[in-house]
């Protein structure tokens, strides 16, 4: 059961320090958004959790999306 506990804990941690790395990277971009600034934001969530595709939206259009190419 310690290692269970063990291993969610840690997996947590990851998870933390991950999003604050990414609050740290993309958080000068929020101060002057644009469809650009959307675009990169997209391009670093993108890269830093390896995901195919980010997007960034709201109710009526999409701000900012990055895929693979």
């Amino acid at each position: 059961m310690q290692s269970v506990e063990g291993e969610k804990e840690a997996s947590a941690a990851r998870q933390a320090k991950l999003a604050l790395d990414i609050a740290n990277k993309t958080l000068p971009l929020f101060r002057h958004v644009n469809s650009d600034s959307l675009r990169q934001v997209c391009e670093i969530i993108r890269r830093d959790i390896t995901a195919d595709a980010v997007a960034i939206t709201n109710t009526e259009h999409g701000a900012g999306l990055r895929g693979r190419r």
